[in-house]
């Protein structure tokens, strides 16, 4: 059978004992109380008894109306409990007790009332208080013996319920102290059940897993049963052939282990230059800027190529030093440091940022600690963990403004597979670069063009408005000669009218 079936079975065995158990003890909880509500009733009982008899005997020794009427209240008090009684207990003796207490009880009601009435009427009559006849004598003789057979009745019917209420006591804290023993015996069980289960399977197939792992191929894990621990320590067994198969030795077995990080480093480092190509093609599609470009390239090695420290510089033409434009992932420190990285051929210009801005391509130096270029950095760069360092020349216009320097923490980090990719990187911001100087001169060629067109408009609205000026005074000069021309008409008319009259 499984482990698991047999924790399952052991599971639900358990379940269902604690809840047989709890069960019986809610029971016995039950019927202690139900006792105890029980001895509450009679005591209600006997108390409602001894006032009706106290209220009978007031009556009988003062005659008073007050003490006749809570008789008669506490009587009907004493009748409604006896019902409750009734309806509640059930054993036969009870039953049997109650029959005659009540039997009892309506005696000594009837007998009295039946005082009460016949002595009421003979006090109206003679209209003054009676002495109680030889009669009434005899019935109150008979109401004080039912009394006590009711009171011997109750008193019976306490002590019945007063042992059955000790007896549900005393079963209620066995059951209690069994309930008990049998958690306690259930874990323990349960404990030695699970420990004679699993532990010494557990320990011989934890032996052989450490001794296999040790590399003993040879040893084999004794399997007995058909559960799961015996199919885990198969399946051991089987693993240890396998690999007694694929590897002939343990320093085979290291060997190809080595082999494998080393492959897992390199493809790790592609990965991160890969997404460093990846993220640096985004900053160049959606960046029109500069140094938001420079700055985004550094946090984009640091954060995504996982690169210790970056850096963006560009020459200073005046004192040709190289002075630090945007960076990321190092201390103000350092940052001091490499503002005195010179441009020339100088010891503080053979760094590899100087040597690329010199040469116009990469430079590396994959061993900070002893490469003799970067002496006057090295105790700087040792202390914030840089091992290796790489420059990029950065180009614009086919000449070199800057170069983008970054740092790792692994020596012999740069290979020419991960020079490439950074090359890669490099001529990315190079294009970006010539993308935004195109598109500044595209701007300048556009705002020329625009500067010049609104300049022919204002030329143009000038030359219109001097032709409509110089319209408007044509056309004033031929009004006149029009003018003129009218008058010199009037004037031909009248000399020819001067002259064919003279003649």
């Amino acid at each position: 059978m499984k482990i698991r079936t047999k924790l399952k079975l052991n599971t639900w065995i358990s379940v269902g004992t604690f809840i047989i158990m709890l069960a019986v003890l809610a029971w016995s909880l039950f019927d202690s109380s139900r006792t105890y509500r029980d001895l509450e009733l009679i005591d209600e009982l006997r108390e409602v008894a001894t006032e009706r008899v106290m209220l009978r005997d007031d009556y009988l020794l003062h005659r008073e109306e007050r003490a006749k009427i809570q008789w008669q209240t506490k009587s009907e008090t004493f009748r409604g409990l006896l019902d409750m009684a009734d309806a509640r207990f059930a054993h036969i003796e009870d039953k049997a007790l109650l029959k005659e207490a009540r039997k009892a009880f309506e005696a000594t009601f009837n007998s009295f009332s039946e005082v009460l009435d016949k002595h009421k009427r003979g006090e109206h009559a003679a209209d003054k208080t009676l002495d109680f006849t030889d009669a009434e004598a005899r019935l109150i003789n008979q109401v004080f013996l039912k009394a006590y057979i009711l009171s011997d009745n109750i008193a019976q019917l306490d002590e019945t319920a007063r042992k059955r209420a000790k007896a549900a006591r005393e079963r209620m804290v066995l059951i209690i102290a069994l309930f008990i023993v049998g958690v306690v015996v259930a874990v323990i069980f349960n404990t030695t059940f699970i420990g004679i289960l699993l532990r010494r399977k557990i320990a011989a197939l934890a032996a052989g897993v450490d001794i296999i792992g040790r590399g003993n191929l040879d040893y084999r894990i004794e399997v007995t049963g058909n559960d799961e621990l015996s199919d885990l320590a198969r399946a051991s067994n089987e693993m240890a052939d396998r690999l007694k198969k694929s590897y002939t030795s343990v320093e085979n077995l290291r060997h190809e282990i080595v082999e494998r990080t080393r492959a897992e480093q390199k493809l790790s480092k592609t990965n991160r230059l890969l997404a460093v190509i990846s993220q640096i093609n985004q900053i160049v599609i959606r960046t029109r800027e500069q140094n938001k470009l420079f700055a985004e390239a550094c946090r984009i090695a640091v954060e995504y190529g996982k690169f210790r420290m970056a850096w963006i510089g560009l020459i200073d033409e005046q004192d040709k030093m190289i002075k630090p434009v945007v960076w990321n992932g190092f201390e103000e420190g350092y940052l001091t440091k490499i503002k005195k990285i010179s441009a020339d051929d100088i010891p503080e210009g053979r760094s590899p940022t100087s040597r690329a801005i010199r040469d116009g391509k990469y430079f590396y130096c994959n061993d900070i600690a002893n490469d003799p270029i970067m002496a006057p950095w090295r105790e700087e760069a040792l202390q914030r963990g840089y091992r290796s360092s790489i420059a990029l020349p950065i180009i614009l216009q086919n000449r070199v403004i800057g170069a983008f320097t970054i740092y790792d923490a692994d020596p012999f980090f740069f290979n020419e597979k991960e020079i490439n990719l950074l090359n890669e990187v490099a001529g990315d911001i190079n294009y970006a670069l010539k993308t935004m100087e195109i598109e500044k001169k595209q701007r300048q060629v556009e705002d020329e063009i625009k500067r010049l067109n609104e300049e022919l408009e204002g030329r143009v609205i000038e030359r219109t408005a001097e032709l409509s000026a110089k319209t408007a005074e044509l056309e004033r000069i031929n009004k006149v000669f029009v003018d003129r021309e009218l008058r010199m008409r009037e004037l031909k008319a009248r000399i020819a009218e001067l002259e064919s009259s003279n003649s």
